[in-house]
């Protein structure tokens, strides 16, 4: 059985947030995603964002699945494998300021929206 799973409103907001972010992110480098949920997001915008480097993230071992289960099914040469991230750990950041290349942009699609509750 595959973990991977799917969230319908991914595929409503995926083409209005790669918009924004072919204006805003930085034209190398990596983007580290937090909270990176189903996976669909990574696997959409790596390969349209390239060359930067996507790197999925979460906190959730449920979640982690799922992204392994999507970037398999959509390997990208720029999609790194998820890890696993709790920003809420005040040291969240320190073994990602050594990552190569260097993480230039951080997105919270995810994260935001859940954060905001019911």
């Amino acid at each position: 059985m595959t973990e991977k799973r799917h969230a319908p409103a991914t595929e409503r907001n995926r083409d209005a947030i790669l918009d924004v972010l072919k204006d805003h992110l930085p034209a190398h480098g990596q983007v580290l995603e937090l909270a990176s949920g189903t996976g669909q997001h990574a696997v959409y915008f790596a390969p349209r964002l390239a060359p930067r480097i996507w790197q999925p993230s979460d906190l959730m071992a449920d979640n982690i699945a799922s992204i392994s289960a999507w970037t398999k099914e959509m390997p990208c040469e720029t999609l790194r494998d998820p890890i696993r991230l709790d920003a809420s750990d005040p040291a969240w950041a320190d073994g990602l300021l050594k990552s190569s290349p260097t993480i230039t942009a951080i997105t919270a699609i995810n994260l935001i929206h859940i954060s905001l509750g019911p």
